[in-house]
C-alpha cells in the first residue's frame, strides 16, 4: 500500500509542475502581449499584476470609445459606497457592484 501511495504521490507531484511551468508560461506571453497596449500602465498599480491588468484591458479598452472617466468606472462595476438615511449621507470607499447597482457578496 505504501509503494502504491508514494507512486501516487510522484505523479501528482509531477503533474503539479507541468502545470506550474504551463501557467508560467502563459503568463509571460500574455505579459509580453500587455506590453505592447496602453494597459501596462495598469501594472504600476499596488496590487494589479499582469493577469487582472489583462483582463481589464481585454473589456475596457480601447478607453476612448468611454465619453467620460465616469461611464469608464460604472463600466467596471465599481461604484463608492454610500450610507444614506433621511438625514445622514456619507460617502464610503469603493465598493464592487452587480450589474443593475446590486453589491456583489
Amino acid at each position: 500500500d505504501a509503494v502504491l501511495r508514494s507512486e501516487r504521490l510522484r505523479r501528482d507531484v509531477s503533474r503539479r509542475r507541468g502545470l506550474v511551468e504551463d501557467v508560467d508560461a502563459v503568463e509571460a506571453q500574455v505579459e509580453a502581449l500587455l506590453r505592447d497596449t496602453a494597459g501596462e500602465v495598469l501594472t504600476t498599480l499596488p496590487e494589479v499584476k499582469t493577469v487582472r491588468a489583462a483582463s481589464f484591458c481585454v473589456h475596457a479598452l480601447p478607453i476612448g470609445r468611454f465619453p467620460s472617466t465616469g461611464h469608464l468606472y460604472s463600466f467596471t462595476g465599481l461604484a463608492p459606497a454610500r450610507h444614506e438615511s433621511s438625514t445622514i449621507r456619507k460617502a464610503r470607499a469603493i465598493s464592487r457592484t452587480a450589474p443593475g447597482g446590486g453589491v456583489m457578496p
